[in-house]
């Protein structure tokens, strides 16, 4: 088992939160349609908020990933 370090352990975070919100997106907004661009900055905006504010369950209940990618984070010696 290799031990990742701590920029990776970000970058994949990154990577895991940019795809949920790309999931999210897509399912709110029809692909074949023009997307209002104040309702995508405002779903960017929630999803942003959600992510930095939200408890660890929380985010675990709907991305299981990105929750697993914090409490590493967290618990980083």
């Amino acid at each position: 088992m290799t031990m990742r370090s701590e920029g990776d352990v970000k970058q994949k975070l990154k990577q895991a939160q940019y795809r949920h919100l790309k999931r999210v997106l897509r399912k709110l907004f029809p692909a074949n349609e023009e997307w209002d661009r104040k309702a995508v900055q405002q779903v960017k905006t929630d999803f942003k908020e959600l992510m930095a504010t939200a408890p660890l369950h929380r985010i675990a209940n709907e991305f299981p990933d990105v929750a697993a990618l914090l409490w590493v984070l967290d618990n980083e010696p």
